[in-house]
């Protein structure tokens, strides 16, 4: 009994410290970001205004002894047993609060020594010259040097590589990192920039001020509807829905409930669509479908979430963003780390039925702006080239005469599509436009002023089977030989149905007209 008394307690802890310390930088942060990001969730819970992060090269004796990164608040700061708290996994003080951004006290230690192997705290409330100080060392616990977290008496705040710059605080320092994604200062930056631009784009846009080496971030909308973003272009696609939901499907008892807000918006194809390729990967356009989830004004994943349907290519001109209230935690997955949900299946089951009719609808507007863009371009092409040869072919003579039904609808689609006015005054030039005209025929030519216009009919069979596919490239070789046969059969056969001397005598003089102006633009 006694040998079993005497026994190292270190063999009966609930967990092997050595092994835990090294095996829990393993787990959880993904990258640098959602690390970093943990530190900066805890400065706004702590209600700091002003947020900072800097990376620094240090040397010793002019050699570099790599990375370190420092973050610092003005927060309300800590006292010595929720500094104590802080350092230990799992020992926040707002364990399980959901009124804030975290829950599980995981974050500080957690996400630290999954950069770095040592971390240092400083943290001040009242008084600028004495601070609380602690520190988490990996090598340290390994050796046995360090069992317990202990915290300073009051000392003067002696940081070389940071002021302190507010009469409350905290400061934590990570140390010997050998876990950070990139060494170049440059590109972690920049990495920063972007994705907490718009995981904390809510509490940037309602003042808090976060810098990354003395740059200010600001909130970048993943659905680019914020008035004072410079990408602000995109349109708000129906009412925001607001949906009550259970925040426990397992357990009938529990009939606590909370809000999910669902926004959507569309992108402006028309103005962005001509843009090179390398300009709207750096919009985040290209491969930037997707769902922006957010709890308490913090984005807590990116993906694509319980739209229904596989991610499509047209998908990247949409947007949506689904804001839920943090009493749904369980519901939508919320892991310690903050990084990602996982739904649970009655959730995903109810969102894709309530959304995912929105996400066809808008897969499908985009698809046939698409269409309408590249009918424009291939339009205009072609309107130019007849331009240019217009000199060489028989003028077109100015209308005369009253203007019959068929012409006026043509021109109301027209003037409608262009969004110009009639009878301009201007060179000769010619205009392809496509719309419902209700006429049974597959195009109407109008003069209007010094304009030829082509109205093309978008209901007309030859549209829908053959124009339309062939502007989009789904024609192969073989069906683009036969829809050119089949115009000179039917062209062949409409004229063969004059009667009278006249009426074909016209339509001859018409076949070499048709033909002259086709050999002119070929």
């Amino acid at each position: 009994m006694s040998n079993r008394n005497n026994q190292d307690t270190s063999t009966r802890s609930i967990v092997a410290l050595s092994q835990f310390i090294q095996s829990t930088r393993d787990s959880g942060y993904k990258s640098t970001v959602s690390a970093v990001s943990e530190l900066v969730d805890n400065a706004l819970q702590a209600k700091a205004g002003n947020v900072d992060i800097a990376f620094v090269q240090t040397k010793a004796n002019g050699v570099s002894n790599g990375l370190e990164v420092i973050v610092t608040d003005d927060g309300t700061g800590m006292n010595k047993a929720e500094l104590q708290h802080a350092l230990r996994f799992g020992g926040s003080s707002r364990f399980n609060d959901r009124s804030g951004l975290g829950r599980y006290g995981m974050g500080l230690p957690n996400a630290s020594l999954s950069q770095c192997r040592r971390v240092e705290v400083w943290s001040w409330k009242k008084s600028k010259s004495k601070c609380l100080y602690s520190y988490l060392d990996v090598d340290d616990v390994v050796s046995g040097k360090q069992s317990d977290i202990r915290v300073s008496r009051p000392i003067k705040l002696k940081h070389k590589l940071f002021p302190m710059f507010s009469s409350s605080g905290t400061l934590v320092h990570w140390k010997n990192c050998d876990r950070v994604d990139f060494q170049r200062i440059s590109t972690l930056t920049r990495k920063l920039d972007t994705a907490l631009g718009r995981m904390f784009r809510h509490f940037l846009w309602s003042g808090v001020n976060i810098r990354v080496n003395g740059h200010a971030l600001t909130g970048r909308d993943p659905l680019y509807l914020q008035p004072n973003d410079k990408l602000n272009s995109a349109t708000l696609f129906n009412e925001p829905l607001e949906l009550e939901i259970r925040s426990n499907f397992d357990d009938i008892d529990i009939a606590d409930k909370g809000i999910v807000r669902v926004q959507f918006s569309e992108l402006p194809i028309s103005k962005w669509q001509g843009l090179p390729n390398a300009e709207k990967r750096k919009m985040g356009i290209v491969n930037g479908a997707g769902v922006s989830i957010v709890r308490n004004q913090r984005e807590i994943d990116y993906g694509w979430f319980f739209m229904g349907k596989r991610k499509e290519n047209y998908d990247d001109w949409w947007r949506c963003e689904i804001q839920f209230e943090p009493i749904l935690d369980d519901v939508f997955g919320i892991t310690h780390t903050k990084q990602q949900i996982h739904p649970h299946p009655e959730l995903r089951e109810l969102l894709e039925a309530y959304l995912s009719p929105t996400a066809n609808a808008l897969n499908a507007r985009a698809r046939d702006k698409h269409r309408t863009e590249k009918l424009k371009s291939y339009s205009t092409d072609s309107e130019t080239l007849a331009y240019r040869v217009d000199s060489k072919l028989k003028p077109v003579p100015k209308r005369t005469g009253r203007i019959t039904d068929r012409e006026k609808r043509a021109l109301e689609v027209a003037t409608e599509a262009l969004g110009i006015s009639t009878n301009h005054e201007e060179a000769t030039n010619y205009r392809i436009v496509d719309g419902d005209p209700s006429d049974p025929a597959f195009f109407t030519p109008i003069i209007d002023g010094n304009r030829v216009i082509i109205v093309i009919n978008r209901q007309h069979r030859f549209y829908k089977t053959t124009y339309l596919p062939l502007i989009n490239g789904d024609l192969s070789i073989e069906q683009c030989q036969l829809a050119v046969q089949k115009l000179l059969i039917a062209s062949a056969r409409a004229e063969l149905q004059a009667t009278s001397t006249a009426a074909k005598k016209e339509l001859v003089r018409y076949r070499d007209d048709w033909s002259e102006a086709l050999g002119a633009y070929l």
